[in-house]
């Protein structure tokens, strides 16, 4: 008898596939610091975008709902080199 395993979240039965991990080498990204003074966040009704005074490119991107501009709240954290935003969502 054939031994068959149940795939996850599939509707059907089958065998594994045996697969093949390609070990690559990571390309290290240059860290380039970027004064706060450098950052321009815009936040729209409906997008955001983020600009870097020419060190990176823009980042332009369309938020699915609407959003409350005169209570978002912004913050960079150094130490982890993110930024995070919190936006009300209008209902």
């Amino acid at each position: 008898m054939q031994k068959l395993t149940v795939l996850k979240n599939k509707k059907s039965l089958g065998t594994l596939q045996s697969h093949r991990i390609q070990i690559r080498d990571m390309k290290k990204c240059e860290e380039n610091s970027v004064d706060i003074q450098d950052l321009n966040l815009e936040v729209g009704e409906d997008g955001v975008v983020l600009e870097s005074k020419g060190i990176y490119n823009p980042v332009d991107f369309f938020l699915p709902c609407s959003v409350d501009q005169d209570v978002i709240d912004a913050k960079l954290d150094r130490n982890f080199n993110m930024l995070s935003v919190k936006m009300p969502v209008i209902h």
